[in-house]
């Protein structure tokens, strides 16, 4: 029987780029690389919290303000440290989903990997170098390290029954890799 080969447009939203971007890093970050990952976020929201605090004192100094207000400027430093790291990951997936490589982008799956075409350029990547296919209910992103293809479900759906791409995808690089998740 004959590998199928699935052809699709391969448009992204940015929304769609940037998770799909966090998912391809999932696999660097498992086991004990997660907690060191966890540790990490929580010192820097111990760090937060400390320039909170100087801040509450600088200004019960200088202003008189109790240092009640540490709470308010460790919540509102918080606030802004969260929506700086957002706002840079989701101009990181506007200038992917935006870049001129995007324009017209045709994605190729099949037994040999994955790849893509614009009509200027060509690219892909062996089932071999796939490190992990990591799912979600919406979302297949083939990682091959810190970063991947992202195969939103919406997209494989342009090319048929995608639980079957889905299902064939992994397959695939189970078959290569033999490594089973």
């Amino acid at each position: 029987m004959m590998e199928p080969v699935w052809t699709m447009p391969y448009e992204l939203t940015r929304k769609e780029a940037a998770r799909g971007m966090a998912l391809a890093c999932k696999p660097i970050y498992s086991g004990r690389w997660r907690a060191l990952q966890i540790a990490i976020a929580l010192l820097m929201g111990a760090g937060v919290a400390t320039l909170g605090m100087i801040i509450a004192v600088l200004l019960e100094k200088s202003l008189g303000l109790s240092t009640g207000w540490f709470g308010v400027f460790a919540l509102a430093l918080w606030v802004v440290y969260v929506a700086v790291a957002r706002g840079t990951r989701q101009r990181i997936a506007a200038a992917y989903v935006d870049s001129p490589m995007m324009d017209g982008q045709q994605l190729e799956l099949s037994a040999r990997g994955i790849t893509t075409s614009n009509g200027r350029s060509d690219g892909g990547i062996a089932w071999t170098d796939v490190v992990a296919v990591v799912e979600t209910k919406d979302m297949l992103v083939a990682s091959i390290g810190a970063s991947g293809f992202i195969l939103p479900s919406r997209v494989l759906e342009q090319a048929g029954d995608a639980g079957v791409i889905r299902q064939q995808v992994q397959a695939w690089q189970v078959a290569a890799t033999g490594d089973v998740a």
